[in-house]
């Protein structure tokens, strides 16, 4: 979408060169703010915030970024309008290797990631215990590739 928009994924650098502005529109419905090392995209239902990863990666989070994604839709993500819970779910997630916090960035994203291990019991009962901040996170992702900002790792 924004790539669409602009001819470049690069939106700092090009933010940076004067060639966009700071904050306009995307389409009728839609706007976009950009700020720090990120980017706003405001719809009249609900905002997707994000910031730039390495290789243009977009689908990187935080607690504050899943919280902040919860309040959003309470209603389904109830549980996860309190940022005690999501941090100490995300610190299970963290302990059971299955985020991975980009190594030498200047930011502290994590991004999900596939176990290198095979899944044994006591593993796949850990992972039940945080099942739901897993598809909370892969609701957040999925929300970022539907609105076309999401982009997969080389």
């Amino acid at each position: 979408m924004l790539e669409d928009k602009f001819g470049s994924r690069s939106l700092h650098q090009l933010w940076h060169d004067k060639k966009i502005a700071q904050r306009g529109e995307i389409f009728k419905s839609a706007s976009y703010q950009l700020h720090g090392n990120g980017c706003m995209i405001e719809y009249p239902e609900h905002c997707v915030d994000f910031d730039f990863g390495p290789n243009g990666r977009t689908d990187g989070f935080d607690a504050w970024r899943l919280y902040n994604y919860a309040c959003e839709s309470p209603e389904k993500y109830a549980k996860y309008t309190n940022v005690a819970t999501v941090e100490s779910e995300l610190n299970q997630y963290i302990q059971e290797d299955m985020v991975k916090k980009i190594d030498n960035f200047t930011s502290n994203l994590y991004f999900l990631r596939n176990p290198k291990r095979p899944i044994n019991l006591t593993f796949r009962f850990s992972l039940l215990k945080i099942q739901s901040l897993l598809n909370f996170i892969g609701a957040l992702t999925t929300s970022l590739k539907i609105h076309g900002l999401a982009r997969r790792q080389h």
